[in-house]
Order: C-alpha cells, then sequence, then structure tokens
C-alpha cells in the first residue's frame, strides 16, 4: 500500500476502520481491499482488473462492500439491498448482531496479536 492510496480513502467507512488499528500486514491487506472496493465503486466497475480482484472482495466482505456503497453510491446502494433481498442464499441483516460480530473480530485479532508479543 503506498501513502497515496491512504490519502485517497474517500469514505469516512474506510477512515474508520483504520482508525485506532495497528498497522500490520493482515490489515494492510484488509485495508487494500477496502480501498480497491471503493475505487470499484466510484469507477462502476469499468476497469477491468479492478472489476476482476473485487468480485471476490465483495464476496468476502459484504457488509463492508454495501457500507461503501451507500456513501459513495447510494441509488446503486439501494438497487443491490434489493437484489440481495430477492435472493434467497443470503440474507441481508444490518441489525446490532453485524456490530458485535465486527467487535469480536477486532478483539480476537487484538487478542491474537498480543500473544505474538505485538503491541495492542
Amino acid at each position: 500500500m503506498k501513502p497515496d492510496d491512504i490519502r485517497g480513502i474517500k469514505t469516512d467507512y474506510v477512515r474508520g476502520k483504520i482508525k485506532g488499528m495497528l498497522l500490520t500486514s493482515k490489515i494492510e491487506e484488509y485495508i487494500e481491499d477496502l480501498i480497491a472496493l471503493e475505487k470499484a465503486v466510484l469507477s462502476g466497475s469499468t476497469d477491468w482488473n479492478i472489476a476482476r480482484r473485487c468480485e471476490g472482495v465483495k464476496k468476502d466482505f459484504l457488509v463492508e462492500y454495501l457500507e461503501i456503497l451507500k456513501e459513495l453510491n447510494p441509488e446503486k446502494y439501494g438497487d443491490e439491498i434489493f437484489r440481495l433481498s430477492e435472493d434467497k442464499k443470503v440474507k441481508v441483516d444490518f441489525s446490532h448482531k453485524h456490530v458485535e460480530e465486527e467487535k469480536r473480530r477486532i478483539e480476537e485479532l487484538r487478542r491474537l496479536w498480543a500473544e505474538m508479543g505485538g503491541k495492542v
């Protein structure tokens, strides 16, 4: 990740993800994925390389993708929520449960980081 990538972050959501996190290679990779999602949303996935990379990332980070989409392209966000609600395989639930899962994931990362001798 380059410094310009960090400077170029467009959403408060991604900025919020960085806030308070220690820079590790795993976190750097995660933030790079979120930045790629931002670029895909902004380009409308017309850039083939961005679109190709982001298809897998969208599936792995659906909640993150939707949050970025909500900020950068609210109209498409509504369409995507409708599409997902029609899909029987995907249940989109933005309840307190997702917030708690994210907190648990971050706590687990911090615990593991401390076990490896990192500063928390």
